[in-house]
């Protein structure tokens, strides 16, 4: 069994790794990599059998990032109690077993959370129009690709992707959202820009 706790380690942390390395240089969307698209499928069940379905609730909670951080502490956690417990491999597969489960209900609960909150609904994204926010990843010129930024809305710090049909707009640069281009999509212009066309009109 310390082959198989050995290799969960490394096969689960080495995915955590990866997927870390990914999300920060922004391309984990591009490989499948961010959650297992099982929002939509939760969500709508979720409404019609309720959370009485422990089916249902299990499916939403199993994403790529929950089961490889199960596996992950199933390793470590199966490794220490082996040590632990060296002449009692049962109890050691116990406690490796119920640290792996809780890991991935606990994981799979917060990306589930986190997916509502940040699609809560189309009344929430119609808001973001005229709203200012922070490019955090760069946003390609001419509408030739999506980066992300982040905007207040109704006291909450969102992630979305966005889109600009003028020049490229570079990490750290202050937009504003004209439009909403899709659920999750934005359309911003940088907000000195926009300030400027303001004016104009005005005049």
């Amino acid at each position: 069994m310390e082959d198989v706790y050995f290799y969960s380690m490394i096969i689960g942390g080495g995915l955590i790794a990866i997927q870390v390395i990914l999300n920060m240089v922004g391309i984990a969307d591009d490989f499948g990599l961010d959650d297992i698209p099982d929002g939509d499928f939760d969500v709508d069940l979720d409404l019609d059998a309720g959370d009485s379905n422990w089916g249902v609730h299990l499916v939403g909670i199993i994403s790529l990032k929950s089961v490889t951080s199960a596996a992950a502490i199933f390793g470590i956690a199966g490794m220490a109690a082996t040590k632990q417990f060296p002449d009692s491999p049962i109890q050691a597969l116990l406690i490796a077993t119920v640290c792996g489960l809780g890991v991935l209900y606990l994981v799979g609960w917060l990306i589930k959370s986190l997916y509502r909150l940040r699609y809560d609904g189309t009344v929430v994204i119609d808001k973001a129009v005229g709203e200012t926010g922070t490019v955090y990843l760069k946003i390609p010129s001419q509408n030739a690709g999506k980066g992300k930024v982040t905007i207040t809305l109704q006291e909450r710090s969102m992630e979305f992707e966005a889109m600009t049909a003028g020049d490229e707009i570079a990490t750290g640069t202050n937009v504003v959202v004209t439009s909403v281009l899709s659920p999750g999509v934005l359309e911003v212009t940088r907000a000195e820009t926009n300030d400027q066309q303001t004016v104009e009109e005005l005049t």
